[in-house]
């Protein structure tokens, strides 16, 4: 990996350099290619910045995937360690979605057929439940489950209505606004 420093009003020493080297050498674990990393170093000289007067910015160049990071702080180390921090969660992200976790689609699935005179006991599902919770679900107003469901923070709620007495869902859709699914008992 080929790191090249850009500097923008900043002097930077040989214990940076060495310290961008070793941290950038640490992100090839995870086998994700990249030909180069641009740092870009930025010195506000403004003393009402603060400690934010240090911005680094991290941009990936090459076949893997662009990744970019940014951060400010006090001095250069403890801006570009905050910035390094960023790039390496988004590596890590890139590298868990291509990992091979073997999940087949349906389309992918083979087809089993079964004669009426085979035993279907050797039939095993392929869909395996790996948690179960039980809910015990109050009778409440549709606001009472909206409002249930914020303090949560969850993007559905489960509840029994009050009006119906049936069960029903309340879930979160887009631009704010509610969508509410009614369960009803299937009459052949």
């Amino acid at each position: 990996m080929d790191i090249q420093f850009h500097t923008k009003s900043a002097q930077l020493n040989d214990a940076f350099k060495k310290r961008v080297q070793e941290r950038m050498a640490r992100m090839e674990r995870f086998g994700i290619k990249i030909d180069r990393v641009d740092i870009e170093v930025a010195v506000e000289q403004n003393p009402r910045h603060g400690n934010a007067a240090h911005k680094i910015q991290l941009s990936s160049k090459g076949a893997g995937p662009q990744v970019r990071s940014e951060a400010a702080g006090s001095d250069n180390i403890s801006a570009f360690d905050v910035a390094a921090e960023k790039f390496e969660l988004q590596l890590r992200k890139s590298h868990e979605r291509n990992k091979d976790v073997k999940h087949v689609s349906l389309k992918e699935m083979p087809l089993i057929s079964v004669d009426k005179e085979e035993d279907t006991t050797d039939v095993v599902d392929d869909y395996q439940i790996v948690r179960e919770k039980s809910h015990i679900a109050k009778k409440m107003t549709r606001q009472e489950a909206i409002d249930a469901m914020e303090l949560l923070d969850h993007d559905f709620y489960i509840f029994v209505e009050a009006e119906s007495n049936k069960p029903a869902v309340v879930y979160r859709r887009r631009g704010y606004s509610y969508g509410i699914i009614l369960m009803e008992n299937q009459s052949n």
